[in-house]
């Protein structure tokens, strides 16, 4: 197999999902990261003129939530079975609702708009953990979100999460005890908790 090369920002943002992924896979890759200046020359030469990009067995891919659930999928972390991985989809497309509203805020220029989508997000942010935490709940309290072990459920928590306090900062999990378990058991994860701990400090 060819090495595995992914291409993004030199920020978490879209990228940092799959990072987290093949970082826990334990899959050695080249993280690849760009700045702003240097994305024109680049932006033509990039699958769909986007970023992340994914480089695997001498194919490039594009489209930052495709590139994840593959990963996922290719290393055992999108459940044991089609139910299970119906489970983890749950939670995905909660937590890519999450997400997409942190960056509407993060890149809203207008003031008074920024305002008018954090009052939004306190809302609406802590109803979606509310019903991450239900399916935390009906997964047996085994610490992770679907199944029994860690999948892509798990880290997009750790990472929307990460995220939304950045915008937002008394987001919480408070009165979710089994949300809390489970970032718990993703931060345990030796290979995510060393990720981590060396991780670059980035503004997002």
């Amino acid at each position: 197999m060819s090495g595995i090369k992914l291409t993004y920002f030199d920020g978490r943002g879209r990228g940092e999902i799959s990072r987290l992924l093949l970082t826990a896979a334990g899959q050695k890759f080249e993280d690849v990261r760009i700045t702003f200046d240097q994305w024109p020359a680049l932006k033509a030469k990039s699958k769909f003129n986007v970023l992340p990009n994914l480089q695997y067995n001498g194919k490039t891919y594009g489209q930052s939530m495709a590139i994840a659930q593959f990963l996922a999928r290719e290393f055992g972390m999108y459940g044991k079975d089609n139910e299970e991985a119906l489970r983890v989809d749950e939670a995905v497309h909660i937590l890519t609702d999450v997400r997409t509203t942190m960056m509407k805020i993060m890149f809203e220029k207008d003031a008074a708009k920024k305002e008018e989508l954090v009052t939004g997000a306190k809302e609406s942010i802590p109803k979606a953990l509310k019903f991450l935490d239900e399916l935390a709940v009906a997964n047996g309290k085994k610490g992770f979100i679907a199944g029994s072990k860690l999948s892509i459920a798990d880290l997009l928590l750790l990472d929307s999460l990460d995220t939304a306090k950045k915008v937002i900062p008394e987001i919480s999990l408070n009165g979710l005890p089994e949300l809390q378990k489970v970032m718990r058991s993703v931060e345990a994860t030796p290979s995510i908790k060393s990720y981590l701990a060396k991780r670059p400090v980035t503004d997002m």
